[in-house]
């Protein structure tokens, strides 16, 4: 008698549980769907962040902040989520926009030079061959137990 009641609490615990589980998994199931809309901020389960630019079937296409575009299974979308760059302030941003000038224009007047030398005839040749490298290049192998890679020699190498 007492193990039918101890029976019957088990296995109502069990269906209790599973129910809660189910609803649970309904709940993110919806949420996920939700947020898989085109044009939406998305962080993956991978930690890939980027925006939804298509959807067909369970490809998601996602477009990385350099404009890249990469396909992803629809349960590796994790959350809606923006990159979170680091902030920036005003004088930062400006400081930062006259140094990338500077460096811009350097690299410029420099690039001008070397095509004025090579005008000229004082820089170098244009067609110059790059020297041959000749030398033994050793053969490797892990042939150790442990994983260490060993040379012709047998001197381990890492």
């Amino acid at each position: 008698m007492e193990f039918a009641i101890m029976g019957i609490i088990l296995v109502g615990m069990v269906l209790f549980m599973s129910q809660s589980n189910k609803k649970a998994r309904a709940r993110a199931e919806e949420h996920r769907n939700s947020i898989l809309v085109v044009g939406t901020d998305v962080m993956t389960t991978a930690g890939f962040y980027g925006r939804i630019v298509a959807i067909d079937g369970d490809a998601v296409t996602l477009e990385s902040p350099s404009g890249d575009e990469t396909v992803w299974s629809r349960l590796a979308i994790r959350e809606q989520a923006s990159i979170p760059f680091a902030p920036v302030s005003e004088e930062e941003a400006a400081a930062e926009d006259v140094a990338e000038a500077a460096r811009l224009s350097a690299s410029e007047e420099s690039g001008a030079g070397a095509v004025a030398d090579n005008a000229a005839g004082t820089g170098a040749p244009t067609g110059a061959a790059t020297p041959e490298v000749t030398g033994h290049v050793t053969p490797r192998s892990t042939d150790s137990a442990f994983g260490e890679k060993k040379d012709e020699s047998g001197s381990a190498w890492k």
